[in-house]
């Protein structure tokens, strides 16, 4: 520096003066930096952030590379101690620009709105593959996702959805397999009676977008006890009279009956031959006209049904009364007016 400059003169006397000070600012401010940068400077890994698409109206995704992506943050200790994945989302906007065939995008971490002071600075995979494809729709049935069981000596009687039938919209390459579209994971451990509750429909597949209307069903199931089976033979057969009723004729001798049941466990536990009773009401009969009556075995519970009876019936007749005589036969009149007989 010239000496004979007085600008240049007095900084460079400034700058030799009071080196001292000046070297601990220089110290202090670099100390500072590290401390705010050390501050800042906190990352974590936010893992299974969605990935959106936005299409025009009237497209869909129909296969894509990725559902969700990691996104890697940095900020204070504070600003990325709580985040997690239901906070933000990463969106690829084709609107304006949809069109059929594949193509990879390139996904923008800077695009990536976080909550509080923290910023995306990385995403894995960076890039997606996505394909388009037409929207079409098509009727499909509701299916109830039932996992777990009931209780031992319960079972799933009868599963329905309401409605059975719902509209599956998304791309129409994907649509021509689709037969039905599942519920929402229905739980049976511990469960011992019916019950019904409303579910939402879920999207057939994680890779292409479909959407389904309504997207919620009611579900009704059904839950009862597991049926068992017993079979039962010798039971005796009674005939049930009026008390002047005379001895009854019969086909053949009254016979032992089998029968075949199935129902609840428990109530068919308490059934044996020798607790059930088969017996023919007779006293409807009338004199002289047989007729084939029903064997009936009592006392059986509403919870147990008779699958199979053997015999289920039997001739019986009624014999007349001692002196009674049948009635005359109608015979055609061979007279005529005068008593003559016709020829």
């Amino acid at each position: 520096m010239a000496p004979d400059d007085p600008i240049g003169h007095r900084v460079w006397r400034g700058m030799r003066n009071n080196r001292g000070f000046k070297l601990i600012a220089l110290l202090l401010a670099i100390l500072s930096w590290y401390a705010i940068r050390e501050f800042t400077s906190f990352t974590t890994v936010v893992r299974g952030v969605h990935v959106r698409v936005l299409v025009d109206e009237g497209w869909a995704v129909l296969d894509r590379s990725v559902e969700d992506v990691d996104v890697v943050c940095r900020g204070s200790q504070s600003d990325i101690r709580y985040l997690n994945r239901d906070q933000f989302q990463v969106e690829v906007d084709l609107r304006s620009r949809s069109e059929s065939g594949t193509r990879e995008i390139r996904l923008n971490p800077s695009s990536i709105k976080v909550p509080g002071g923290a910023r995306a600075i990385n995403i894995d995979p960076p890039e997606i593959t996505l394909t388009l494809d037409r929207e079409g729709e098509r009727m499909v049935a509701a299916h109830a996702e039932i996992v777990g069981n009931p209780p031992d000596g319960y079972e799933v009687a009868e599963v329905v959805c309401t409605p059975s039938e719902v509209k599956l919209q998304g791309p129409q390459g994907r649509l021509a397999g689709m037969t039905e579209v599942k519920t929402a994971q229905i739980d049976l451990e511990g469960r011992l009676k019916s019950f019904s509750l409303t579910r939402s429909l879920q999207p057939p597949s994680d890779l292409w977008s479909a959407r389904v209307e309504p997207d919620r069903v009611r579900v009704d199931v059904r839950i009862v006890e597991r049926s068992s089976s017993l079979d039962l033979t010798d039971i005796p057969v009674l005939l049930l009279v009026r008390p002047d009723t005379p001895a009854i004729s019969l086909s053949a001798d009254i016979p032992m009956v089998s029968i075949s049941l199935r129902g609840r466990a428990e109530s068919l536990s308490r059934l044996s031959s020798t607790n059930l009773t088969a017996f023919i009401d007779c006293r409807g009969l009338k004199p002289g006209e047989p007729a084939d009556l029903p064997i009936t075995v009592v006392p059986i519970p509403s919870s147990v049904t008779i699958v199979t009876q053997q015999p289920s019936q039997i001739r019986v007749e009624l014999p007349r009364a001692i002196g009674e005589t049948p009635p005359p036969l109608l015979q055609p009149d061979l007279r005529d007016e005068g008593g003559a007989l016709k020829p």
